[in-house]
């Protein structure tokens, strides 16, 4: 089990500063936890998807694939 200082210190190498622990939240890397995403706000997670795939607010998701699927007006 990792502790929450190295939860965070992980997190911070992921996501830099824009996704936080809600340490009161954090029990293994396998129950799910609070993380706040300091643009789309809180969302519950298991720590082990957004510590090593990347995984971030759904919401932030949307919108990569949104912009994924956009082509540029130069393009047009």
């Amino acid at each position: 089990m990792l502790s929450i200082k190295e939860v965070k210190e992980r997190l911070e190498k992921v996501h830099g500063s824009v996704v936080v622990l809600d340490e009161g939240t954090y029990v293994n890397t396998y129950t799910k936890a609070r993380f706040i995403d300091k643009e789309f706000g809180k969302w519950w997670v298991e720590p082990n998807y957004v510590l090593n795939n990347g995984t971030g607010h759904p919401k932030r998701g949307y919108i990569k694939n949104v912009r994924s699927h956009t082509l540029s007006i130069d393009i047009i």
